[in-house]
């Protein structure tokens, strides 16, 4: 993980510790995490987004901290984990005549895309088929 992505773990791992001793407004997330407001208030909204925070019903702009420690724990497990990457490879000198099942060769001029590894293998375009019928498989 990049050093930035480790800081912001930390950071929100700092936020919930603090938040379980009482609820937070984005000044105070400020003052904790010595960051700006812009940054506290992405900090807060995205503990909402993720369910662990709600918003303090008596005081407004404030977060508490969800009630079930178990959701709270669920989701400080889940800062660590990583996904799944495929790497993508542009140099000539990085190639090789085996490279395995999770290979993607990019061209220098390709545009960036989603990649999708669970979909259906290359096939021909239906339309290209109607027009010069079905692929050889032998091809």
């Amino acid at each position: 993980m990049s050093p930035a992505s480790l800081r912001r773990i930390d950071n929100i791992r700092r936020l919930v510790m603090a938040l379980a001793e009482d609820a937070m407004a984005p000044a105070d997330v400020v003052r904790l995490l010595k960051v700006s407001d812009r940054a506290a208030r992405n900090y807060l909204e995205a503990l909402a987004l993720a369910g662990v925070g709600q918003l303090d019903p008596s005081r407004r702009s404030h977060l508490q901290l969800h009630r079930d420690p178990a959701v709270v724990d669920a989701y400080l497990a889940s800062l660590g984990v990583r996904t799944q990457q495929v790497s993508l490879r542009r140099s000539a000198a990085r190639h090789c005549t085996n490279p395995g099942e999770r290979f993607l060769h990019v061209l220098a001029d390709d545009m960036r895309f989603p990649l999708d590894l669970h979909q259906r293998p290359a096939g021909r375009d239906p339309l290209v088929a109607a027009l010069f019928g079905a692929a050889c498989p032998n091809r």
